[in-house]
């Protein structure tokens, strides 16, 4: 049953690493088991989506030549991550 457990850092690479690629079955299951028992890792997973989902947004949106984050965006971003 070892195996089946993530470390925070070990569960914290994995979240980043789903942001690139998919993760394998085990993967996404030894994920799963870590981030429904610790609260401090689900936030994370929760606030990395919502800042990617943010920076993606903005440059599909913003012109190749202005990609640079506004100071309201970026308050914006702060004050959803603390929120959540």
């Amino acid at each position: 049953m070892n195996w089946m457990l993530l470390s925070c850092k070990e569960a914290t690479l994995l979240i980043e690493k789903e942001q690139i690629e998919p993760l394998t079955k085990l993967e996404k299951t030894r994920l799963w088991v870590h981030t429904s028992m610790c609260r401090a890792c689900n936030a994370y997973q929760k606030q990395s989506l919502l800042i990617a989902k943010a920076l993606k947004k903005w440059f599909h949106l913003a012109p190749a030549n202005s990609r640079k984050l506004p100071s309201s965006s970026k308050e914006k971003i702060i004050d959803k991550i603390k929120s959540s």
